[in-house]
């Protein structure tokens, strides 16, 4: 895990790759938020930002689990979001 870590400081520092894994990132959140629309979930009014919350909660709970591998923190994540929005 850390040496991924330190590859993607390598790549946040470089403009051009950078750029590029801004533009996978956004990808990916598109995808997310049209699949948590499709879900028409009553306590989610927007599904972009949710998409950016479930992102940004599922790479933070990734990283507790590389500390923490016995845990299932992944799904623990997914599950406590959706049981939030529904």
């Amino acid at each position: 895990m850390a040496q991924g870590l330190t590859q993607l400081v390598d790549d946040v520092m470089d403009d051009e790759l950078r750029m590029m894994l801004a533009e996978g990132w956004a990808r990916e959140q598109r995808y997310v938020a049209a699949l948590l629309d499709a879900c028409e979930l009553k306590r989610l009014p927007d599904a972009e930002r949710g998409a950016a919350v479930l992102f940004d909660a599922l790479n933070g709970a990734m990283l507790r689990q590389a500390v923490d591998p016995e845990a299932d923190l992944i799904q623990e994540t997914i599950e406590t979001l959706w049981e939030t929005w529904i």
